[in-house]
């Protein structure tokens, strides 16, 4: 359900922020298809590597408090640079205005998917409270 309800939103929030460029919704749509298929690899990838570094952190009875922190930074700072690459293969803008709009286009993506998780959330929370 997550795939299918992202890609139109990330792919119209495109459209929306280059609406000056030429291309059609179904190709923003290919471009959301392909960066979201980045993201959900580089989310399990990053995820078994840093659970094979905690493990081997907890092995040796170190503290791994700053781990989660790292992880997360890692994974926004992976996701947005990604984003910024293939915004520059795919649309091929000058410098400043494409790390404009790749700082836009990656915002309006993380509002989305954090919107997505919260519905999910609070589905959940009301599909159980009444005893679906």
């Amino acid at each position: 359900a997550f795939v299918f309800l992202m890609i139109p939103f990330l792919a119209l929030f495109l459209k929306i922020i280059n609406f000056r460029n030429k291309k059609t919704y179904l190709e923003h749509l290919i471009f959301s298809i392909h960066y979201l298929a980045f993201f959900l690899l580089f989310i399990l990838s990053t995820l078994v590597l840093f659970r094979l570094i905690y493990y081997a952190v907890t092995l040796l009875n170190i503290s791994g408090g700053i781990l989660g922190l790292v992880f997360v930074i890692v994974l926004i700072l992976g996701s947005f640079l990604y984003f910024i690459s293939s915004t520059k293969t795919y649309y091929t803008k000058r410098f400043f205005p494409l790390i404009l709009k790749s700082f836009g286009g990656f915002v309006g993506f993380a509002v989305s998917f954090f919107a997505f998780a919260d519905f999910m959330f609070f589905y959940t929370v009301f599909a159980l409270r009444l005893g679906y």
